[in-house]
């Protein structure tokens, strides 16, 4: 177990033997290596920040040194540009984190989700209501309909449509939304031709 902590968990190794054996993981961005590099110096008490000219200089040349297999063109860039310390590694590692990001949009889109055009605003839900006809005025009409022995479909029809309108709910009032077909033809009396057609048929 013992063996397992030294070897896993950096027990009884020194803070200058971590910063001096760290190395980018697989999954880092050279920017986070360097920030992970950088916590590993301040903890070793290594002067890259506010040391000589030299100091700063052997941090940056370490950090190249120890870049993922993958960075290899990027070591030999940050190589030939002669970085002086960390600030300025880190500015350019941030530009090139920019450019890399830009070209991964213009060549891919933008992950962003595209915003649709606004919809209108949706109308009140349509409802259907019923008209009730005093019984005076529908007996009335009844027995005009039954004296006329011309009784076509057209007139049943809109009979109906005075029985049945569909329309909007009036402003402030729910759409009803209890329609029981049971209750059709309750209340209203029904003509004797319209009796025997319907048993004929």
């Amino acid at each position: 177990m013992e063996q397992f902590r030294v070897q896993y968990c950096g027990k009884g190794v020194s803070m200058a033997s971590r910063y001096y054996h760290a190395a980018q993981r697989p999954d880092q961005t050279p920017l986070d290596y360097l920030y992970r590099l950088n916590v590993a110096g301040l903890r070793a008490n290594i002067p890259y920040a506010d040391g000589r000219t030299d100091e700063k200089c052997e941090h940056v040349e370490h950090f190249i040194r120890t870049l993922n297999t993958q960075e290899a063109e990027l070591a030999s860039r940050l190589t030939l540009m002669e970085v002086a310390d960390s600030e300025a590694l880190e500015k350019k590692l941030r530009a090139r984190q920019r450019g890399l990001a830009h070209q991964k949009k213009t060549l891919f889109g933008s992950n962003k989700i595209r915003q649709k055009a606004p919809t209108p605003p949706t109308r009140p839900a349509r409802a259907v209501h019923a008209i009730h006809v005093a019984p005076d005025e529908y007996d009335s009409e009844r027995e005009s309909c039954d004296s006329d022995d011309g009784y076509d479909q057209d007139e049943e029809d809109e009979e109906r449509t005075k029985l049945f309108v569909a329309g909007q709910a009036p402003p402030g009032e729910q759409a009803r939304r209890n329609f029981d077909p049971d209750d059709l033809g309750r209340d209203r009396p029904r003509s004797a031709a319209a009796s025997t057609r319907r048993r004929g048929a």
